[in-house]
């Protein structure tokens, strides 16, 4: 496995790479800004976790330091995982290249009968979260769905059921035996066991479900951007729907995935949309779903796990950007 700042350091060492959820504070990327001005070295930002997320324990996103950093000098890129309407952004894989791109993943057993039509691990509930489980809930697929929801506030009680958690058998052995997420904290044993699963497929969790139901990180305009919260279904050659930023079906098809399901057109970003689909495909032997998208989702597992194709997709996007690494 691998980062696409290997691929970038590979091309060119002389290159300064800032990753700016390691920085102390706005003076320290300034300071770092003024060293590299002084001797005229390119910066290459990075930046894994959500673009829109303030920095830790700061007050300004990431997004805000890529904006001071072109506010004070040109001879700079910066990456995400995803795409951004920007010719100073260099796109990646991160999230699938670091976690998931795993020739030891397990094969899924998709011939079991399925006990829920729907898989959904919501993860923080940010509002368009929200949103999309206030109308799957309306159209009664929460009933159908295997559900991982924080919800210690009870919000819309109404509709929507307490805090979830799935059960034993569906997380991972280690994480359960330390509590389970109902002791989760960024900063303890938890955290550790969490991210050495991240991106790993658990099969029983995609055997015993049909469709994985992703809720990516946000919704903003002109970005797409992608965690592991799509790759693991891919890699455990589950039938999934995403929620996530507008034209993010597009962006995967440019890089070579076939999700052509026969599934109604879907804006990833209409969550009334989503739940429609989601209605649809409960409608359906999901048997006949399976067999209908085998050869498919094959394939798609296939490209995701093929780490040489994407050592091949770095190099281009940092040949493409050019400056310092053509």
């Amino acid at each position: 496995m691998h980062s696409i700042l290997d691929i970038a350091k590979d091309i060119n060492q002389d290159i300064v790479i800032i990753d700016l959820t390691q920085l102390v504070d706005a003076q320290d990327l300034d300071d770092r800004i003024t060293d590299c001005k002084s001797k005229n070295k390119f910066v290459l930002l990075y930046v894994l976790d959500n673009y829109q997320n303030n920095s830790h324990g700061h007050s300004l996103k990431y997004a805000d330091y890529v904006e001071r950093v072109r506010n004070q000098y040109d001879n700079f890129a910066y990456v995400t995982p995803g795409r951004h309407s920007d010719d100073k952004h260099i796109s990646c894989v991160d999230n699938l290249t670091m976690f998931s791109c795993d020739s030891a993943q397990p094969v899924c057993d998709h011939d079991r009968e399925k006990l829920y039509d729907f898989l959904l691990l919501v993860g923080k509930p940010h509002q368009h979260r929200i949103d999309l489980l206030i109308a799957l809930a309306e159209k009664k697929l929460l009933q159908k769905t295997l559900l991982s929801f924080q919800n210690p506030n009870n919000i819309y009680s109404h509709v929507l059921p307490g805090t979830t958690h799935l059960p034993s058998k569906y997380e991972w052995p280690e994480f359960t035996n330390v509590g389970g997420f109902k002791y989760y904290q960024a900063d303890n044993k938890h955290s550790d066991i969490f991210q050495r699963q991240q991106g790993k497929v658990l099969p029983l969790l995609y055997e015993d479900t049909a469709c994985s139901i992703v809720t990516e990180t946000n919704i903003d305009n002109d970005i797409v951007y992608l965690t592991e919260k799509t790759w693991t279904p891919i890699v455990a050659e589950h039938f999934l729907v995403i929620q996530s930023n507008y034209g993010t079906l597009d962006f995967l098809t440019s890089l070579g995935f076939d999700f052509d399901y026969g599934l109604p057109y879907y804006d990833n970003n209409d969550h009334n949309q989503i739940a429609s689909v989601c209605q649809d495909i409960s409608k359906k032997s999901m048997k006949e779903l399976y067999a209908m998208s085998e050869n498919k989702r094959r394939y798609n597992r296939n490209l995701a796990l093929n780490e040489g194709h994407w050592i091949g997709y770095h190099k281009q996007q940092l040949k493409h950007f050019g400056g310092p690494f053509v």
